[in-house]
């Protein structure tokens, strides 16, 4: 691993990929509990699909925290990141 990245951030990031990933599988994962099943399906079911909605807030909080040991200027951040988010 590169020096400098840290093992739970990566992991963490691993865990939001998978999470987003399950939130795609649609009728065949993420709905499944909607169909007729055991009840421990259903609520194994039930938590799978809530625990991965929390993948792209995951996402967003892993960036922000390797984004705070950054110093960059105004025009920087102004021309470099909000620029590129409003194209």
């Amino acid at each position: 691993m590169k020096e400098g990245r840290k093992l739970y951030l990566e992991i963490l990031r691993l865990i939001a990929f998978l999470c987003v990933m399950f939130n795609h599988t649609g009728k065949y994962g993420f709905e499944l509990f909607t169909r007729d099943g055991s009840l421990l399906l259903r609520v194994l079911g039930i938590m799978l699909s809530n625990f991965s909605k929390t993948g792209v807030p995951l996402f967003f909080m892993i960036s922000g925290a390797l984004l705070i040991p950054k110093k960059e200027d105004l025009k920087t951040l102004l021309t470099g990141r909000v620029f590129k988010m409003l194209v």
